[in-house]
């Protein structure tokens, strides 16, 4: 929705309002999209470099002769005080290790500081870019040699600092290498916190500072990422208990996996069952009914809801939103009319009432009216309120509240679609309360997290991209 609302819209997100160039700023699937004149253009420079790549195919042979003769050159261009010869130089071992980069493992330990070093303290934009490039080609050894592991951390902040970069290319360069680099370290992201952190820090960061040119770069950079945590999240809490960082309390592992069975990861009181959830699972049902059936019970317990959600005891004021939800089960077509009066009643329950029980129903009673107020004019009013009480409520000091407000904010971006791109602040909001929430969620709840980053990052890249084309 993103990318459509830039090639239909406009600046409409914030991001930008110069549409002069919209021809060049499409997503770079194709050569040349989304890069400046030099980057895209053909060149002798390039011409070379993919020679030596298809040099890089060749049989064993072949390539150990191409090694002996090139790797002493590349140690000196590094080395050189002209940076067009550090940049050929990096060019160059980026393009010999196209196929693999065993053949240059011996030398890696040695090359890797020099090339970091073009990255943090190169002045010229060329040689920061191309080392960037150079050095996510090593990701593979990072990962699975004790002597790749030594460069982790440095090449993280380092390609998390290029993000930063005020340079448009060094910032499209380093999320490229980001997303290589993580997706090719796998969990190793999840084994510090502070790892998680300086990630969304830097989201967030971008997602204030990137323009148009840039941005489809880094909603695929933030779903590439967001991706491999879910994932390795998800097989560590269902194969290695709290080997992410999280947590280091395995004594009940059956009970901290993803809540994808009926009572997992929920309390005591949230996964048995009683006569309050069998009740209202009664309503559900009779949600069910034709018309007629439906018009009548509606009828008969929207009073009584009005009433409850107005009384002194939290037990009535939780019954009469548990009640709402039910009935409105299969569709909510039918109690239209009333949500315009309804909505301040259950914002209210979410916001200030002191009972957690409440506060948990409000979230899922209030997201089961998202495609109202995505639809509707009178629905709109209410957006901006809900997607603030719902990311307040993930930010919550209960467990049960901020599992409520995760499933609640998952459903509501999901339906609502490309209006959270519609204010940046919105996304900024997202951002921050997922960054607060990375601190402070514990192993129970870190995989519902992950889950609502997931889809609000699916969310935002696939409305990004429509908007674009």
């Amino acid at each position: 929705h993103t990318q459509s609302m830039q090639n239909g819209n406009g600046g409409s997100n914030g991001h930008s309002n110069n549409n002069n160039n919209n021809n060049n700023e499409n997503r770079p699937n194709v050569f040349g999209q989304g890069m400046d004149a030099e980057e895209s253009s053909w060149n002798i420079r390039k011409c070379c470099a993919t020679q030596l790549e298809k040099l890089s195919f060749s049989g064993e042979l072949v390539k150990k002769k191409l090694l002996s003769i090139v790797l002493p050159i590349i140690k000196q261009a590094l080395e050189s005080a002209d940076y067009l010869d550090r940049e050929a130089g990096l060019l160059v071992l980026g393009a010999i290790t196209q196929k693999d980069y065993e053949s240059i493992i011996p030398s890696l330990p040695e090359l890797i500081p020099f090339i970091l070093k073009q990255c943090s303290s190169d002045k010229h934009i060329l040689v920061q870019q191309i080392a960037c490039w150079s050095l996510a080609r090593f990701s593979n050894w990072y990962y699975t040699t004790q002597e790749g592991a030594v460069f982790y951390e440095d090449i993280l902040y380092q390609f998390l600092n290029g993000m930063q970069s005020n340079s448009k290319r060094v910032q499209r360069a380093a999320c490229g290498a980001i997303a290589t680099f993580i997706t090719t370290t796998k969990e190793k992201v999840l084994s510090k916190q502070q790892y998680i952190e300086a990630l969304m820090n830097t989201f967030l960061t971008a997602f204030k500072n990137y323009h148009l040119k840039n941005f489809p770069q880094l909603i695929d950079v933030i779903l590439c990422c967001t991706t491999v945590i879910a994932t390795h999240t998800q097989s560590m809490q269902n194969g290695n208990g709290g080997s992410n960082g999280h947590s280091n309390n395995n004594n009940n592992n059956n009970n901290e996996n993803r809540p994808n069975v009926f009572g997992q990861g929920m309390d005591a009181e949230e996964s048995s069952w009683n006569i309050r959830k069998c009740c209202a699972t009664q309503l559900e049902k009779l949600s069910f009914s034709g018309e007629l059936v439906k018009k009548k019970l509606l009828s008969i317990v929207l009073p009584i809801i009005k009433q409850a959600l107005e009384s002194a005891d939290y037990l009535d004021r939780e019954a009469g939103l548990l009640v709402l939800g039910a009935i409105t089960q299969k569709d909510y077509e039918s109690i239209i009319p009333s949500l315009p009066e309804l909505i301040p009643f259950i914002l209210k329950q979410c916001s200030s009432d002191k009972h957690i029980l409440v506060q948990q129903i409000a979230c899922w009673s209030l997201a089961r009216f998202s495609n109202w107020y995505y639809t509707t004019q009178e629905g709109a009013v209410f957006y901006e309120d809900i997607l603030y009480q719902f990311l307040n409520g993930m930010q919550s000091n209960s467990k049960r509240v901020q599992r409520a407000a995760c499933g609640a904010i998952a459903t509501f971006i999901t339906t609502t679609k490309e209006k959270v791109l519609s204010k940046q602040q919105y996304i900024e909001a997202l951002m921050n309360t997922f960054l607060t929430a990375f601190k402070n969620y514990h192993l129970k709840n870190f995989p519902q997290l992950i889950d609502v980053i997931l889809c609000c990052t699916t969310v935002i890249a696939t409305h990004t991209q429509s908007m674009q084309n």
